[in-house]
């Protein structure tokens, strides 16, 4: 019978770090991804920036070939050109970081479900090895 104890106290506890272990796993995961997510949106940022610096050149080109100064309505609609793609490079940034945001509060609550998983596993390896000494001494009356 100690032999048997001492199987269930292993089993259950293999169990338990199983599921802190998967949890651990699974937030390293998480957190790769968030890393990813930010980096991807400050890439992009730099795409829409390169983008919008090209746009404008073309604008100003296109400007001055028609022969318009700078001044004046036409240098309205640039500056509104460049505030409108700043903005674009702004927002890919601000998207990238709250998508990374959200991985990282996704690895936490994972990683805090492991251990309560891994605490019940115990809790419950605990009651089924309670549950089979009641039973064996009860076998024995």
């Amino acid at each position: 019978m100690s032999d048997m104890k001492q199987l269930m106290k292993i089993g259950t506890a293999l169990k338990a770090f199983g599921s802190a272990r998967s949890g651990s796993k699974d937030r390293a995961a998480l957190e790769q991804q968030a890393r990813v997510a930010a980096a991807q949106g400050y890439a992009d940022e730099e795409a829409a920036r390169r983008a919008a610096r090209y746009q404008l050149g073309e604008q100003a080109a296109a400007l001055a070939q028609a022969g318009i100064g700078p001044g004046g309505t036409a240098d309205l609609v640039v500056k509104d050109s460049a505030l409108a793609a700043e903005m674009d490079a702004l927002n890919y940034r601000y998207r990238g970081l709250q998508a990374a945001r959200a991985l990282r509060s996704q690895a936490r609550k994972t990683a805090s479900d492991s251990y309560l998983m891994a605490g019940a596993k115990l809790l419950s390896g605990a009651a089924e090895m309670k549950n089979q000494r009641s039973i064996l001494s009860n076998a024995e009356k």
